[in-house]
C-alpha cells in the first residue's frame, strides 16, 4: 500500500475567483484570489485541527517567495 505525500485542491468561482489548498508531508499552503473561500477553509480547519498560520508564504519545498507590488518572485 502507497501512501500519499501530497495532495493539491482548487476551487474555481464563476467569478474567475480561485483558492488553492496544498499539502506536502506536513506542510500546508492556502492560496488565491478567493479569499472568502480561503477564510473559510481555515475556519474548517480550525474546528478540527491545531494549526499556525504564519501570513505570507516565504519558504516552501526549498523555494523562496517575494512579494513585491507588480508579483511575486520564486528562486
Amino acid at each position: 500500500m502507497s501512501i500519499r505525500s501530497h495532495y493539491v485542491c482548487r476551487k474555481h468561482s464563476v467569478e474567475g475567483k480561485v483558492a488553492l489548498f496544498i499539502v506536502y508531508v506536513d506542510d500546508i499552503v492556502i492560496t488565491g484570489n478567493n479569499y472568502d473561500q480561503i477564510k473559510h477553509l481555515k475556519g474548517l480547519l480550525a474546528k478540527e485541527f491545531e494549526f499556525k498560520d504564519f501570513g505570507q508564504l516565504k519558504y516552501f519545498l526549498g523555494m523562496e517567495f517575494a512579494w513585491t507590488k507588480i508579483g511575486i518572485y520564486v528562486s
